[in-house]
């Protein structure tokens, strides 16, 4: 993030879903907000700006995506990604956008990480599509 903040070109970036010990990072900066846990809904993002989204799995509650590295509790549930899709995604002019942080090794019994990633992925590029 200390990189980002530093490019010029770079007018904002969020942060949503953060949690666990990093709860307690604070890095202070004009063109960076950091929202916790499942607080997202009312983000003045301008929509005309290009935004480049990045998904970094570990957001989503290990119930529903175990396979990550450090996975931890009371994260987002599909819900709340859907709403975010609906409130940021569709209003957004979306130049790019990447899904990180998922571990095949991780994903035990009937691969519920890989199938919610999976669904994530196809949710995500509807969205970017479907722009209201």
């Amino acid at each position: 993030m200390k990189n980002l903040i530093q490019e010029e070109k770079i007018h904002h970036i969020y942060q949503l879903g953060i949690r666990g010990p990093q709860d307690k990072w604070d890095m202070k900066s004009d063109k960076l907000t950091i929202l916790f846990g499942k607080s997202f809904k009312n983000i003045p993002i301008d929509p005309t700006l290009p935004t480049y989204i990045t998904f970094d799995v570990d957001v989503f509650d290990p119930s529903i995506v175990p396979s990550v590295g450090y996975p931890v509790p009371n994260g987002w549930l599909y819900k709340d990604f859907l709403v975010f899709i609906k409130l940021f995604v569709n209003n957004t002019n979306v130049i790019g956008l990447d899904i990180v942080e998922y571990n095949k090794m991780y994903d035990w019994g009937n691969r519920i990480g890989a199938s919610t990633v999976t669904h994530a992925i196809l949710d995500l590029l509807v969205g970017v599509m479907d722009k209201k």
